[in-house]
């Protein structure tokens, strides 16, 4: 019984190593949730992606809206890439 909780208690305190910028998409219950945690653990370089600028964003995070796909090859309509050698239906 003391191992099955030593071993929970070790995965709970694990926490991933996160390097670099980090991108939310969508300002929803979760991606308000997730904001708010990563801003607990410290980080601060964040940016949210979405259709409509949030009402009670953090001022530490960056908002950025209409991100257009830059994909090369990308279609507007769904952001998807043809493969080598498809024709346009």
């Amino acid at each position: 019984m003391l191992l099955k909780a030593a071993k929970r208690m070790i995965q709970e305190q694990a926490q991933p190593e996160i390097e670099g910028p980090i991108g939310i998409l969508g300002f929803g219950v979760e991606g308000a949730s997730t904001c708010r945690f990563l801003l607990n653990l410290g980080h601060r370089d964040i940016t949210v992606f979405d259709r409509n600028p949030p009402q009670d964003l953090d001022p530490r995070v960056r908002y950025a809206a209409n991100a257009a796909p830059t994909t090369t090859g990308a279609t507007p309509a769904t952001g998807a890439t043809p493969a080598t050698g498809a024709t346009p239906a």
